[in-house]
């Protein structure tokens, strides 16, 4: 039965979930910075900004207790956890929106299909970007469009069927080559997180012996997302320690972004292949002994006491 109970398990879980790898990372990102002070203050060795200048203290604190989304407009320490930030609150909200409405499921899509338009709104005027506006609006109005996605299915699942791939295909296809071109459509990226919640209608709407089935259900695909989450919040740090090795080891020249970060110039294109694939290939290892290790005794943990 839903209640305020089943709300504090739910939310707990979530936390299990997400924030001991987050907190392990965070603090790997720490060890970075103070190495960085350490090269500029004793060895003399210059970077393109001062350590715990944008990686301050006080965002430190916001990334601990993560709330970094809500009161730090730019990306601070392990950046891609901007989202996880927003993510872990907007759980509590749709948890309670849950509780509140446990008999009235009419009034539940309504408040779905209001929440998706009030964020929806915000975003068409300030875009869709990750600061303390936008990336809470975002992950609002996409967490709710899957809400309401998910309460179309359950009153239709039992009356479509799909029995042929090509739909589920087409809307993967679609998928895929929508985030591929964004940057050149950014007026359209409101309609993305549709785009992908429709595609995942499909493909449960599909028939489960059908051909897209079957390779979605490919072992490999099942495992790469199992630890998708440590492969989100794992890869900034890697490259992150990628780049220091190769300026500082191997000598390769960098060069300044527009947003005052570095980049490593690599002129031959065969090494720079390689060396993304060691990369992605360290961080899939790294979210599997993360998974494995950390997430999965973490969350039986958190079931125990529960």
């Amino acid at each position: 039965m839903v209640c305020w109970k089943s709300l504090y398990s739910f939310q707990i879980r979530r936390f299990f979930r997400l924030y001991p790898l987050h907190f392990l990372i965070l603090f790997g990102f720490l060890s970075l910075e103070i190495l960085k002070y350490v090269e500029e203050t004793y060895l003399n060795i210059g970077t393109f900004k001062d350590a715990f200048t944008v990686n301050s203290f006080d965002a430190f604190i916001y990334n601990l207790f993560l709330l970094q989304n809500f009161f730090v407009d730019e990306l601070t320490w392990n950046f891609p956890s901007w989202s996880i930030s927003a993510e872990f609150y907007t759980y509590a909200v749709f948890g309670i929106f849950i509780v509140l409405t446990r008999n009235y499921a009419t009034l539940r899509l309504l408040i779905y299909a209001a929440v998706v338009l009030f964020f929806g709104y915000i975003i068409w005027v300030n875009g869709f970007g990750t600061d303390t506006v936008k990336g809470p609006s975002r992950c609002f109005y996409s967490f709710f469009i899957g809400c309401l996605v998910y309460q179309v299915y359950q009153r239709f699942n039992q009356e479509i069927e799909l029995h042929t791939s090509l739909l589920s295909s087409l809307f993967i296809i679609a998928s895929i080559i929508s985030v591929s071109t964004i940057g050149h459509f950014k007026q359209i990226t409101i309609l993305l997180p549709f785009l992908f919640a429709v595609t995942i209608f499909v493909i449960v709407s599909t028939n489960g012996s059908s051909r897209i089935y079957k390779i979605l259900e490919n072992k490999y695909l099942v495992y790469l997302g199992t630890i998708s989450y440590g492969v989100y919040i794992i890869h900034a740090f890697v490259w992150g320690v990628l780049t220091r090795v190769l300026r500082f080891v191997f000598d390769f020249p960098t060069e300044v972004t527009q947003d005052g970060g570095i980049t490593i110039i690599i002129e031959n294109k065969f090494m720079g292949d390689i060396i993304s694939v060691i990369g992605v290939l360290i961080v899939i290892l790294l979210a599997g002994f993360s998974h494995h290790f950390i997430e999965k005794p973490l969350n039986q943990y958190a079931k125990r006491i529960l």
